[in-house]
């Protein structure tokens, strides 16, 4: 018995421990440069010292319709939501559909199957 509570404790330590250290990001760089490979007098996109990219996005006129979709386990999906509520602030009108699912061909599908009537709507 003691070594199932012994066992127990470090189990319950050792995950408290990798959830506080998810929870906890550091501060981004805030010395951002045009990328090199931008074209001459292009702005955007913008690296930092640690690779992360800033980009500055202008819709056209003639943009009709921004569709974002991705599965529910997929590697990018907390991304991808951080990005579409991102897009929504800034005044973009964005239409965002999950599916069960990773980042696989049967979500692809789904995706595809929802996307398609609302380009011929």
């Amino acid at each position: 018995m003691r070594r199932h509570l012994t066992g127990l404790v470090l189990l319950l330590t050792f995950s408290g421990s990798l959830c506080l250290a998810q929870t906890i990001q550091p501060a981004e760089v805030d010395d951002f440069k045009p990328a090199s490979s931008n074209q001459p007098g292009r702005q955007y996109p913008q690296v930092n010292s640690e690779g992360r990219a800033r980009i500055r996005i202008i819709a056209p006129e003639a943009l009709k319709l921004l569709f974002i979709s991705t599965g529910e386990r997929d590697h990018s999906f907390e991304y991808t939501q951080k990005t579409v509520n991102t897009f929504k602030e800034h005044g973009l009108d964005v239409e965002n559909s999950t599916f069960p699912g990773a980042h696989e061909w049967h979500v692809w599908r789904k995706a595809l199957h929802d996307f398609t009537p609302r380009i011929f709507h």
